[in-house]
């Protein structure tokens, strides 16, 4: 048996995964969405969104420096994420 996981988890958050491939990339993957009651389709979309950032921060290497500065921010209902101020 191989004692190496084929394609590790590198981030586990609440609405996302992010694995590593053989190859060294990265692969986001959505977890099941829970549509309830009280489910808001703009508050899943930002917390996807900032939760991506927050995976991303870190493990990629960016090529350009960001044209914006990030700052922490909580949409009711979500997980305190990152948007970009203007």
């Amino acid at each position: 048996m191989n004692k190496w996981k084929r394609n590790p988890r590198v981030f586990n958050g609440e609405y996302i995964t992010v694995t590593r491939r053989d190859d060294g990339s990265l692969r986001p993957n959505f977890k099941p969405i829970k549509t309830g009651k009280g489910f808001n389709v703009v508050r899943y979309a930002m917390a996807v969104s900032n939760e991506l950032l927050w995976a991303l921060d870190g493990l990629v290497e960016e090529r350009v420096s960001r044209p914006m500065a990030f700052q922490r921010f909580s949409v009711s209902g979500c997980q305190q994420g990152i948007t970009p101020s203007i």
